[in-house]
């Protein structure tokens, strides 16, 4: 197996293509020039594989298990490479089932004496050489100065093309080469591979050198002009037998502007003409027809060049440029074709047949139509780039690989066909425009980088695959991660519900977005499985600014922004305060109701009348109320406290909802019952308060929740540490959400012969694992952790007391913890380190003993 270390080496490859072919996922790693430790630029080739079903298997599979195959050096640099599939006649190509590319054209340039020659190296992917010979790496290196075989290579063959001018455009589908040069007066070139090509021995050069080619449609050579770079991208599409209909994609750009154009060009037989001159009713030559679809000069003017070199797959993360480099992708059925113009998506569909004859009365004269061109989604209000594309045979699942690595996977619902909003569309000939159904929509988004295994950051998706596994196993599309190190990560595209869902996934994900000024501050979840995430300004200069930030994730994976002016609100509220080497956000928010939002917030800094309030709006960013909700807490040195706390069911919306807090400078602790009406007013109202009084310990936590008597169980431990002593009491109170029933508070649990310094942590909740409530306590003595559990009836009885030693969450803080429905605990902890803040996640069995960690960052 290849070590982390020398998979890719310090250089990390400028292509990559990924191949499934019978049992083996097979990894080419493609490097353009390769300079180090040779002496000439070179292009490089280096070959893995590994097994299919242990990729399957796990979604994650790290530790690079990737076996090294073999390793080619080319005589010159690299300057394009194409995939595509190859049919050696042994397979029938009847049906609609369209095989994953198996072949790789890499075309590399030959520096003679007097001329460069076009060389294209062809790969046969799973189809081995017969050689017998194995040897080991390190001895290959020093025995062989192009090649290096651990194992036997793939079939390959040199094919030299005509031409010694420069090659802009290349690209190979099935048997036919499309390529454009730089001088000439064709617009493009095509070329048939010789059949059976890898069957012809290597010592046949004349056989495996082309003589000729045959031109595309004319052009014009006007003078050569140093002011304008263009660059032009091919791609044949579907056409019916003897045709050739070829999409053009060209920016142009000088000093001061760009141009985008898309035209489709095709052949057409001759006709017959009606003269009876002999000659005249010869066949005239054929001609070429060209048709442009887009035209489009932007006001943004040119800043930056764009990088000709045109890979596959390969992903080369660049900031987003006022020039763009478009990107092309096409369905292996070749009926549908996607152009990406930084964070424009245009699709086309051209199933339907170009006939020979070209009256254009024919119902098949029709050149191409367009499916769908849009703007994708300016998430934060920034535009991003995207710079790779991944597209299966089918044509009806797509992935957009965006500036920073991410994929953005969509697939085509059947759904109301909406008109594009690129403004200079020229598709009034088009019939067929409004009966298409065919539109992508956002499935989910992926990260574009994680921590591995050894919490090293910054491993980078550089690759992406769509594979279909069908024969395999009955979810049949699979989307595949490849990362900087090697490692994988697969996610399944045919779950009606995807595993993203989790929070801190979305926490993470999202935030590759959020560079616009927001960071995220919080995550919460509505009982439909709606996700809350609450945004906040990460730069001290504009957090003042009133105003509230969400997005709303639906469950059916649409994304809702909601700002909300929020001039009710002081503008200290919205920046984050250090208090006791503590950092505090004076804003919390609550997903009391479906539809709406809860933020409380002080009302002012003078301690004399700080007071909290509660601010309710609803998901169109309306505001329904403002309601007075307590007195504020100020600690010994007169500062006002962050508001206290909420608890609130979140599957009974009749309950209302507690507000409790400490008040710092007694040790009291003060609680306040609302309800919540559920007519159209939706009117807030407190109707019964109550308070308990501090026993002289001044170190106070609580935490409530709503049992299953339909009662607000309150908790509250109060805690001193004197010395070697140490003294614990754990208070209850039951308060009725239905009527003014309250109980009194009264001692559930009490000690004086621990010896802690600290309790961390305080959660209580129903418990799923066999008592009926339960609460933990994170204890700290000295260097050790240990969690206490207390369980107990529904009306207050401690029914057992056990303790648990937790170490591994030394370090950690704000940690929550949550009794699992069908057993278990899951425990949540954060920290801050140079990276940011990382969230930590231990899976607890319902004994309370440690199972299963994970962690990741936001």
């Amino acid at each position: 197996m290849v070590s982390r270390e020398d998979l890719f080496g310090d250089i990390k490859p400028n292509g990559i293509f990924i191949s499934v072919q019978d049992d083996w996922v097979y990894l080419t790693a493609i490097w353009k020039e390769h300079e180090v430790p040779y002496d000439d630029a070179m292009g490089l080739i280096r070959q893995y594989k590994r097994p299919l079903l242990s990729i399957l298997r796990n979604n994650y599979a790290p530790n690079n298990n990737w076996e090294f195959l073999y390793s080619h050096r080319l005589d010159g640099p690299i300057t394009h490479i194409s995939s595509f599939y190859y049919n050696d006649g042994s397979i029938s190509t009847a049906g609609t089932d369209y095989h994953e590319n198996n072949a790789l054209a890499i075309l590399y340039q030959i520096h003679g004496k007097e001329e460069i020659k076009f060389v294209m190296r062809l790969y046969h992917i799973g189809h081995y050489e017969e050689i017998t010979e194995t040897i080991e790496l390190s001895e290959c290196q020093k025995l062989s100065s192009h090649t290096c075989h651990i194992s036997p290579s793939f079939k390959f063959q040199d094919i030299t093309l005509p031409g010694t001018t420069n090659i802009k455009s290349f690209h190979v589908d099935g048997s036919i080469i499309l390529y454009s040069r730089n001088p000439d007066d064709a617009k493009f070139r095509t070329i048939l591979i010789p059949k059976n090509v890898f069957d012809i021995p290597k010592s046949k050069i004349s056989a495996l050198t082309l003589k000729t080619s045959d031109p595309g449609p004319i052009q014009k050579i006007g003078p050569l002009n140093p002011f304008w770079r263009k660059i032009s991208i091919f791609r044949r599409v579907y056409a019916v037998p003897g045709v050739i209909r070829v999409l053009n994609v060209e920016v142009t750009a000088n000093d001061e502007v760009w141009t985008f154009q898309v035209t489709v060009i095709h052949n057409s037989s001759s006709i017959h003409n009606s003269s009876s001159s002999s000659e005249e009713s010869d066949m005239s030559p054929f001609r070429w027809r060209s048709k442009i679809i887009i035209g489009y000069t932007p006001s943004t003017p040119k800043k930056l060049e764009y990088d000709q070199f045109d890979f596959a797959r390969g992903i080369t993360l660049v900031p987003p440029i006022a020039v763009p480099k478009p990107v092309v992708v096409t369905a292996k059925n070749v009926t549908t074709i996607c152009v990406a113009l930084n964070n424009i998506l245009f699709t086309f569909d051209y199933s339907n047949t170009t006939a020979a004859d070209p009256n254009p009365q024919g119902t098949n004269s029709t050149e191409a139509f367009i499916v769908r061109s849009e703007y994708l989604p300016l998430l934060e209000e920034r535009q991003f780039q995207i710079v790779g594309t991944e597209i299966n045979a089918n044509g009806n699942l797509l992935a957009l690989v965006t500036m920073r690595g991410g994929a953005d996977i969509n697939v085509p619902p059947s759904s109301r066909m909406k008109k594009g909003l690129f403004a200079r569309l020229t598709d009034a000939d088009n019939k067929l425009i409004n009966k298409t159904e065919d539109n992508w929509e956002l499935r989910m988004v992926i990260q574009s980088s994680y921590l591995d295994s050894l919490s090293r950051s910054g491993l980078d998706v550089i690759a992406v695959k769509i594979l279909n596994v069908s024969r395999i196993q009955s979810n049949g599309n699979i989307l595949l991660n490849l990362y900087d190190n090697g490692d994988v990560a697969t996610f399944d595209l045919d779950k009606a519900e995807q595993e993203m869902k989790i929070w801190f996934f979305i926490r993470k994900q999202w935030k590759m977005y959020l560079d616009h000024g927001l960071q995220v501050h919080d995550v919460y979840s509505y009982q439909d499985e709606t996700i809350l995430i609450h945004l906040i300004h990460s730069d001290q200069e504009n957090c003042s600014i009133p105003a509230l930030y969400f997005r709303l994730l639906h469950s059916n994976k649409t994304l809702t922004l909601i700002n909300v002016s929020a001039t009710e609100i002081p503008a200290f509220n919205f920046c984050e305060i250090t208090i006791e080497r503590v950092i505090y956000y004076y804003i919390n928010i609550y997903p009391l109701l479906r539809n709406y939002i809860f933020a409380t917030y002080v009302n002012s800094s003078n301690p004399d009348d700080a007071s909290v309030y509660g601010l309710l709006v609803n998901w169109n960013g309306d505001f329904i109320s403002n309601t007075y909700l307590s007195k504020a807490s100020v600690n010994k040195e007169g500062i006002v406290q962050p508001p206290g706390k909420l608890y609130h069911s979140s599957q009974l919306a009749n309950v209302g909802f507690l507000y409790v807090d400490i008040l710092e400078n007694t040790g009291d602790v003060i609680w306040h019952h609302f309800t919540r009406s559920l007519n159209s007013n939706l009117s807030i109202s407190n109707i019964k308060s109550g308070m308990i009084g501090n026993s002289g310990s001044v170190n106070a936590r609580t935490s409530g929740f709503l049992n299953t008597e339909g009662n607000y169980c309150l908790v509250v431990t109060r805690f001193s540490s004197e010395g070697q002593k140490s003294t614990l009491r754990v208070e209850i109170i039951l308060i009725s959400a239905h009527d003014d029933q309250t109980s009194p508070s009264y001692l559930m649990y009490s000690s004086d012969e621990m010896t802690f310094s600290d309790i961390i942590a305080l959660n209580c909740n129903i418990d799923y694992n066999g008592s009926e409530n339960i609460c933990q306590l994170l204890i700290s003595e000295g260097n050790d952790i240990f969690i206490l559990k207390l369980s107990f009836s529904t009306f207050g009885y401690l029914k057992n007391v056990e303790t648990k030693w937790a170490n591994y969450l030394e370090g950690l803080n704000e940690l929550i913890v949550n009794p699992l429905l069908f057993g278990g605990y899951l425990l949540t902890a954060s920290t801050r380190n140079q990276i940011g803040n990382l969230i930590y996640g231990f899976i607890l069995n319902s004994t309370g003993d440690f199972q299963n960690n994970w962690y990741d960052s936001k």
